[in-house]
C-alpha cells in the first residue's frame, strides 16, 4: 500500500476562451483545503493572466501559453511540464468544478488500491445511465455502467452510488499514475473538438490496468455549450462519428459492422424524432451522421487513413 500525499498530484488543465470556469474551478481547488504539487494551465486564445494572478498566493500555479489549439496538444504540452517530484496526475476539463473533500476521497482510494492505473471523479449533476431492455437488444446499451459495446458505444461512468471498476475513464475528471501517463501518450491530434479522445486513450490502458470511478469524489461537469445553433447539432454529429469510427479500427476486438449497424439506428431514431416532433436539431443531427457515415465509408473503398481526417477537422 501506498500512501499518497497531495503534494505528489500535478493537475493539468488546458483551457481557450473561458476565464470565468477557469476561475470557479481554481476556486474549487483552494476549497480542498490541500497542498498541491502543481497546477499547469495551458492556454490559448485570450489572456486569462488577470484570472490567475488572483490564486498565486493560493495555489502552485504555472501558465502557459500554446500557439497551437486543441485539448489534446495542449495537455499533452502540460504533462511534459510536470516535476520528477509528482506522482499522480490530474487532468480537468476547464468546465469542471471540484466539490468538498473529493480530492482526499481520490487519494485515500489510490492509496487502498495499488493496482489502479487511473480513477474518474464522479460527476454528479449529470444523470445516471438507466438500463433499457429494449436498448440492450438493439445492441445500443448494456448491463452496467462503465462498458465499451463491440460496436464503440459505451454506457454511461457519471453519477455512480458505489466504486466502479470500468473499462474507460472521462477525460476531464480523472486522476492517473504519472507512471501510466509516461508509458502511453495520447497522439497530438489538432482538432476543435477531441470527442471521445477519453475512450481512445482510456480503453486500451484498461485491458492491462485497474480502472476505476471513485463513488464518494463528486464533482460538477458545469458543461459550457459552444455550439449553440441548431446547425452546429450536425457538426456534432459528423464529428462524433468520425471519431467513434477511428476508436473502432484502433481496436480488433470491437466490429466495424456493429458500428455502422448502430450507427445507422441512431440516425434513423434522430430523423423520425426530428419529423414527429418538428425538431430541427434532430434532423441536422442525423445529417451530421449520415455525412460521417459516408466519410468512413469513402475511407474504407480507397484504404483511407481516418486519422487524416481527424486533424482535418
Amino acid at each position: 500500500m501506498t500512501n499518497y500525499v497531495s503534494s505528489e498530484i500535478g493537475i493539468v488543465i488546458p483551457t481557450k476562451n473561458r476565464p470565468t470556469q477557469i476561475n470557479n474551478l481554481l476556486k474549487s481547488l483552494v476549497d480542498q483545503n490541500l497542498k498541491f504539487g502543481q497546477i499547469i494551465i495551458v492556454y490559448n486564445g485570450d489572456d486569462i493572466s488577470a484570472v490567475i494572478n488572483k490564486y498565486n498566493k493560493l495555489l502552485n500555479i504555472e501558465l502557459y501559453k500554446s500557439d497551437l489549439a486543441g485539448q489534446l496538444v495542449q495537455r499533452n504540452f502540460g504533462i511534459l511540464k510536470l516535476s520528477s517530484s509528482i506522482k499522480l496526475v490530474a487532468l480537468f476539463d476547464d468546465d469542471i468544478v471540484v466539490e468538498k473533500n473529493a480530492f482526499q476521497s481520490i487519494i485515500d482510494f489510490i492509496s487502498a488500491n495499488d493496482n489502479c492505473a487511473g480513477v474518474s471523479f464522479n460527476i454528479v449533476n449529470q444523470p445516471s445511465e438507466k438500463y433499457s431492455p429494449i436498448k440492450y437488444i438493439m445492441g445500443l446499451t448494456g448491463k452496467g455502467p462503465g462498458l465499451v459495446l463491440r460496436s464503440g458505444l459505451t454506457t454511461s461512468n457519471v453519477n455512480v452510488d458505489k466504486n466502479v471498476k470500468t473499462q474507460w475513464l472521462c477525460g476531464g475528471a480523472t486522476v492517473w499514475k504519472k507512471e501510466i501517463l509516461s508509458k502511453y501518450r495520447h497522439k497530438d491530434i489538432i482538432t476543435k473538438w477531441a470527442i471521445a479522445e477519453d475512450l481512445i486513450f482510456s480503453f486500451p490502458i484498461g485491458k492491462l490496468h485497474p480502472l476505476y470511478v471513485c463513488a464518494d469524489a463528486h464533482v460538477r461537469h458545469e458543461h459550457v455549450n459552444d455550439y449553440v445553433l441548431a446547425k452546429h447539432e450536425k457538426y456534432h454529429g459528423y464529428n462524433q462519428t468520425i471519431w467513434m469510427y477511428y476508436f473502432v479500427r484502433q481496436n480488433q476486438e470491437l466490429s466495424r459492422a456493429m458500428f455502422f449497424y448502430t450507427l445507422t439506428i441512431r440516425m434513423l431514431g434522430k430523423l423520425v424524432r426530428g419529423v414527429v416532433k418538428v425538431d430541427i436539431k434532430s434532423i441536422y443531427s442525423a445529417e451530421g451522421l449520415f455525412k460521417g457515415m459516408c466519410i468512413c465509408i469513402k475511407s474504407i473503398l480507397l484504404n483511407g487513413n481516418i486519422e487524416d481526417v481527424l486533424n482535418e477537422n
